[in-house]
């Protein structure tokens, strides 16, 4: 919750920052315009561009979240393709505990928190997106099979599960299924398991003194050498090296 006179002004800050409003008035001021933030507004912003935001009223209560990545730049391009704007979600459209859901998972720090963190602003993005196009069409919701798979592979994810598995579990396609998961999460299932593997070694890199031959069994993946090269092609450095880095972040920062 904030009071007047709070304010908020920068620029040259290399990420995006989202808010969405709770309740009470606030004011953003971005790219020469000013906007009324009230009840369910949510706005996406490059950081790099110079931004004001205060509280406009008696109080003003929100929401927020900063982020970067590999997509986030083009997830802006295409949120601000022809223009930039305010948008407005109902309470029923869930974002709220969306994103309360993310800080729940920070603070858990589960093996694969990262990833679902990912899914749930890539989700929230998706829709700032599809609402700032001229017909405003809504993106339906996800099926709750594709929901049910999601969680199988949560928590079976160091086992082989393949498609052919899921497809008679649920006595549905394999084709229909690999279509329908790749629609909703953006990714195919072998890419969803070995993202949540790779954030699972993420974790015990950090967190444990395993050697990187452990950490490769303990994810399921046998072939320590095809396991590097997956980490290498996603992290862009090897096992070793990041633990080396964020042992070397925890020296300088402290213990988080």
């Amino acid at each position: 919750m904030t009071y007047p006179p709070y304010f908020t002004e920068r620029e040259n800050l290399d990420n995006f920052l989202c808010i969405y409003t709770l309740s009470g008035r606030g004011r953003l001021i971005y790219r020469g315009q000013e906007y009324v933030l009230e009840k369910g507004d949510f706005f996406f912003i490059n950081c790099m561009e110079r931004h004001l935001y205060q509280c406009d009223g008696p109080k003003w209560d929100f929401l927020w979240f900063h982020f970067k990545g590999a997509n986030a730049a083009g997830y802006f391009e295409e949120a601000t393709r022809r223009s930039f704007h305010v948008v407005r979600f109902e309470d029923t459209d869930g974002i709220e505990g969306r994103i309360r859901q993310m800080f729940s998972l920070l603070r858990e720090k589960e093996a694969f928190s990262d990833v679902l963190i990912s899914r749930i602003i890539t989700d929230i993005l998706t829709e700032v997106i599809i609402r700032n196009t001229e017909t405003g069409t809504m993106l339906s919701p996800m099926p709750q099979l594709i929901r049910d798979v999601m969680r199988v592979i949560e928590k079976k994810y160091r086992d082989e599960i393949s498609l052919d598995f899921l497809s008679a579990s649920y006595n549905i396609s394999k084709y229909h299924l690999s279509r329908e998961f790749k629609k909703y999460t953006g990714q195919n299932i072998h890419e969803y398991q070995i993202s949540l593997r790779l954030n699972y070694a993420k974790e015990l890199l950090r967190r444990s003194d395993e050697t990187v031959e452990e950490i490769a069994y303990s994810c399921g993946m046998n072939n320590v050498s095809h396991f590097i090269s997956l980490f290498k092609s996603r992290e862009h450095k090897t096992p070793l090296q990041y633990r080396r880095d964020w042992m070397g972040d925890q020296q300088q920062t402290g213990p988080v």
